[in-house]
């Protein structure tokens, strides 16, 4: 994720690869702008994940309108973000040299998130074949 001090991708910019409980900590007063690499991140409208939260994909936020949209809730900064984690759970037939990621994917499965409370989310995998043919 990269951030930039003030709208439209100007101003002091700083790049992160992991969470970052608050930006004024990298001598920064706000966010204003943001570039998502990979993601999904989470940035928060206040110093140690407090406030509202805003899910940001991947993809450009020049200003507050592209990650608050019509929420009714205006926060024209964040001052702290960080990834969401998941971890992957898909287990190939026993036998099998291909990696679980390619096996599924080959084998044509659907994969889908479970809500778990910890915060963590959880893709499981089903068979989508029809008579028994993956």
């Amino acid at each position: 994720i990269t951030v930039w001090e003030e709208e439209s991708f100007q101003g002091k910019r700083c790049e992160f690869l992991m969470e970052c409980p608050s930006i004024m900590e990298r001598n920064f007063r706000k966010i204003r702008s943001i570039k998502v690499e990979s993601g999904p991140w989470v940035g928060f409208e206040y110093p140690e994940y407090q406030g509202q939260q805003f899910i940001l994909e991947k993809g450009d936020y020049p200003r507050w309108e592209a990650w608050s949209g019509n929420s009714g809730y205006r926060t024209e900064h964040l001052l702290s973000f960080r990834p969401i984690k998941c971890a992957v759970r898909v287990a190939a037939p026993s036998g099998s040299h291909l990696p679980a990621r390619i096996l599924g994917c080959s084998l044509g499965l659907k994969f889908s998130l479970k809500h778990c409370p910890s915060s963590f989310c959880f893709l499981h995998w089903r068979d989508t074949s029809q008579a028994g043919v993956p």
